[in-house]
């Protein structure tokens, strides 16, 4: 069943970048124009309360620099907001681990769980060994000759004539 040149394929369009927030108001998404907002109200009663004092430009100062740092900016590549609700959750959990050591059903898992690994290996284990075995002695056959012929100074003229 093959399709033919009447067929029609339903093709679909991907979204693309979903992890982007879109632009609501002008070049703000929802969440930074929440927060500028926030920030305008409190700097807004900050002025009907102090007028143009030393007192409103000191107090306004850090409000501005937050409220910026938390609409605009990034940590790690992740808007600063997040990042600060992970601060705030982390610093809000308690920090007091308790492990709870309960040696007698490990022991038990371990060992039901050893004694059938050796069952289903011990049919391969004879031929491993002795594979093993002789492949050891091989290289240290190798490894005693290499010495030799190091101590008796003739291991530089191998080399010279394997180059």
């Amino acid at each position: 069943m093959g399709l033919g040149p009447k067929t029609k394929i339903m093709q679909y369009s991907v979204p693309q970048f979903v992890e982007v927030e879109d632009k609501i108001i002008g070049p703000l998404t929802l969440k930074q124009f929440l927060i500028v907002l926030a920030g305008g109200l409190v700097v807004f009663t900050l002025w009907q309360i102090f007028k143009a004092s030393i007192v409103f430009f000191v107090a306004v100062l850090p409000i501005v620099v937050v409220v910026a740092g938390l609409a605009f900016g990034k940590f790690n590549g992740r808007p600063f907001l997040a990042n600060v609700v992970d601060l705030a959750r982390y610093f809000l959990s308690s920090k007091q681990r308790v492990f709870m050591h309960e040696a007698a059903e490990f022991t038990v898992l371990k060992r039901a769980e050893s004694s059938a690994r050796e069952s289903a290996e011990t049919s391969l284990d004879g031929e491993r060994a002795s594979r093993l075995k002789r492949l050891a002695y091989i290289l240290d056959q190798k490894t005693a000759e290499e010495e030799r012929l190091i101590h008796s100074g003739k291991m530089g003229e191998q080399w010279l004539n394997k180059i």
